[in-house]
């Protein structure tokens, strides 16, 4: 008996923990976005190495509380309303209440009630996201084109610039922006008028 207790209790300690759950590694994202210099790069990154999963509700906000990730910018867009996060593979979908449009004072990006995407190559200087379904951006709020593909890189100096594919099959264009604590006042504008 005492033998067999024993050797329960070197399997029970011999067991690895269990996984993160999703709702705390999307917390865990969280708190590392708000702790970055370059937070839109390490918000994807994050994304990516979710496990499979969703979080939804009060997980959501408690993760969002918790976190304190300023409100502003691109990033600030993509969390703004936030109910629902899936992953499942490399695909992410955000589910938020109700669209939102952001001005970048360069242009406006317009984030849909459902953002689809999947997160590749996603590190520390760079992410990479396909797929996107929801997602436009344009030089004007009235004039927005579907966003098919943004790559997001961080040089040494920790400047985040980001390149879009914007616009539909044959007529679409790469579009190249610095994501700068104050939004330039030129680049998505004048880049998208060209």
């Amino acid at each position: 008996m005492n033998r067999t207790l024993f050797a329960l209790g070197l399997l029970l300690c011999a067991t690895p923990a269990l996984a993160q759950s999703t709702a705390e590694a999307f917390q865990g994202v969280l708190e590392r976005t708000a702790a970055s210099p370059t937070r839109t790069v390490t918000f994807f990154e994050g994304l990516g190495g979710l496990p499979d999963g969703v979080v939804e509700g009060d997980a959501v906000q408690a993760a969002l509380e918790a976190a304190d990730v300023p409100p502003e910018g691109l990033l600030g867009a993509f969390l703004d309303g936030l109910e629902r996060v899936e992953k499942s593979g490399s695909k992410v979908i955000l589910h938020r209440g109700e669209e939102v449009t952001v001005n970048t004072g360069s242009g406006f990006v317009q984030l849909g009630k459902t953002v689809e995407m999947k997160v590749k190559a996603a590190d520390s200087t760079h992410s990479q996201l396909t797929g996107l379904d929801g997602a436009k951006a344009g030089r004007s709020a009235g004039s927005l084109f579907p966003i098919r593909k943004l790559g997001l890189s961080v040089d040494a100096a920790n400047v985040t610039t980001a390149k879009l594919n914007v616009g539909y099959a044959l007529l679409n264009k790469t579009v190249e922006i610095v994501l700068a604590k104050k939004p330039p006042t030129a680049g998505l504008t004048a880049s998208l008028a060209d």
